[in-house]
């Protein structure tokens, strides 16, 4: 376990080695983790690479990326060692940049003088119908 673990998450050494790393994970984070677990027990190649977002123990929820290498014995799954990085200002970033596109699309839409939507709109609608 090692020190940058716990800065993350806010946990001492101790609490998180008592702690099921499971319970760390947000809903949809477990969804994914479960999904990884169930290919990989059916032996199917994964990524070594995943993002998770877990709950500190603040309670916010921190975007992470695990690199993970496992590590077989006569073919069966034996144990992982795995490297952790802060990835939430990234995810941030991301968010925002997708909130500009979606708001750029929208004034690219609407009309400055009326407020109404524009001929690109009633076009674009008009070809998906």
């Amino acid at each position: 376990m090692s020190d940058v673990i716990c800065e993350y998450t806010g946990y001492t050494r101790d609490e998180l080695l008592t702690m099921n790393f499971f319970k760390l994970l947000t809903e949809e984070s477990q969804k994914l983790m479960l999904a990884r677990l169930e290919k990989l027990m059916a032996n199917e190649i994964i990524p070594q690479t995943v993002e998770y977002c877990i709950r500190t123990k603040g309670g916010e929820d921190l975007w992470v990326r695990l690199s993970v290498r496992y590590i077989y014995e006569s073919g069966k799954l034996k144990s992982a060692a795995g490297v952790i990085y802060n990835i939430n200002e990234r995810k941030q970033a991301e968010d925002l940049l997708k909130e500009s596109e979606r708001k750029y699309r929208e004034l690219s839409i609407i009309d400055d003088l009326t407020q109404l939507y524009n001929s690109r709109h009633f076009h674009a609608q008009f070809e998906i119908e």
